[in-house]
């Protein structure tokens, strides 16, 4: 099942901790959002490393903090 990133972001905004699957093809700024929201939530999220470049990887780190996992 596809979820819009506006689904993740409410699921987010309840407290869940997530981890973005590889398949899910959110845009890099749809999954800034979805880490500023679970940052503030003190929640944790894992995303995977393929799909996204080292550079937009580098900036979920500096937005998320200890709040994320990057699997690579």
């Amino acid at each position: 099942m596809t979820f819009l990133s506006s689904q993740v972001q409410q699921i987010a905004r309840i407290g869940a901790n997530l981890e973005l699957s590889p398949e899910s093809n959110y845009l890099s700024s749809q999954v800034e959002q979805i880490i500023r929201i679970v940052k503030s939530r003190e929640g944790h999220i894992r995303v995977h490393a393929g799909n996204y470049t080292s550079s937009q990887l580098e900036q979920f780190a500096r937005i998320g903090g200890a709040s994320v996992t990057i699997v690579v």
